[in-house]
């Protein structure tokens, strides 16, 4: 990335492309909802792209644990982001918040590879009690994200990088800053962003140049599951020596539950045990043989 060139890659509906007048912008359109903007004249554009640079160094340190779990996590980000039409590029987040690690969690309480706050977890219904954890679970948690991520970046009118910014930010904090600066879009209000917003654009920016000429990993391991529901409760053990499957790889699969048990379902209360499709027709048919035989 040459000095005073910044790569941002960013979401404008139509009507959005005349928030910018004081740069000169060349608009590549592609297949994706994304357009590639190259900002040769942003004000920002030489400290931004050290950041970004700097970002793309710190990143590369831990290159072989990114793509052994982007390469697990991924595809499951990939089917939802076309389930909800949401911009592709919005799946390194998890990276940002999480380092992609399901059971994070931070000083202030948020949870999960996409690090959802409680008030965030509550507006959803995402359950969280003695057994279970739902901001814990891959599955819930990116489809509660990308709700979230939707609802956001409706408020700010199709603007994707302000959209991102009030994910990390807040979305009052940034409200408060466009209304006292009257301003309409994330360069008016860049200077008066907190430095931990503008290095998570910059680690945005930075971990999408990385990535893109990567190929698509072909994993299965989240996308090809599926959850069963027993009305009689069971430990992590069990379920490992009904589904044959191994102990870590139960953990691995579930890790929304706090204390190795799968907890009968009841009617108000689902307790689903995430198995691979391969091995559920094993673990069912070893289990009604099971219940039948007690």
């Amino acid at each position: 990335m040459n000095r005073k060139t910044i790569l941002v890659i960013v979401v404008l509906i139509a009507s959005s492309w005349g928030v910018m007048p004081n740069y000169q912008m060349m608009v590549s359109l592609s297949s994706h909802s994304f357009f590639s903007l190259e900002i040769s004249t942003n004000r920002f554009a030489d400290q931004i792209d050290k950041r970004i640079e700097r970002r793309k160094v710190y990143y590369s340190k831990y290159k072989d644990y990114l793509k052994k779990y982007s390469d697990l996590y991924f595809p499951l980000f990939d089917r939802y982001i076309q389930h909800y039409d949401i911009p592709k590029e919005l799946k390194v987040l998890p990276i940002i918040e999480s380092s992609l690690n399901p059971k994070a969690i931070s000083a202030k309480g948020a949870m999960g590879l996409w690090q959802i706050m409680p008030s965030t977890a509550k507006r959803y219904q995402l359950r969280h009690d003695a057994f279970l954890n739902q901001s814990l679970d891959p599955v819930a948690s990116t489809k509660v994200a990308f709700k979230y991520l939707k609802w956001l970046n409706k408020r700010f009118e199709g603007d994707w990088l302000l959209t991102i910014c009030a994910y990390n930010f807040g979305i009052g904090k940034i409200y408060h800053l466009l209304k006292t600066h009257n301003a309409t879009n994330v360069w008016d209000i860049y200077t008066y962003l907190p430095k931990e917003t503008q290095y998570y654009m910059a680690s945005f920016f930075a971990l999408n140049d990385m990535i893109r000429h990567e190929v698509p990993s072909k994993n299965s391991t989240w996308t090809d599951t599926r959850l069963i529901y027993l009305d009689k409760t069971l430990s992590f053990e069990q379920v490992a020596e009904l589904s044959g499957l191994k102990l870590k790889t139960i953990k691995f699969l579930n890790p929304a539950y706090n204390q190795d048990i799968f907890p009968a379902t009841e009617p108000k209360k689902k307790y689903g045990i995430r198995l691979p499709e391969a091995n559920t027709p094993q673990f069912v048919k070893r289990f009604r043989r099971q219940m039948n035989s007690a």
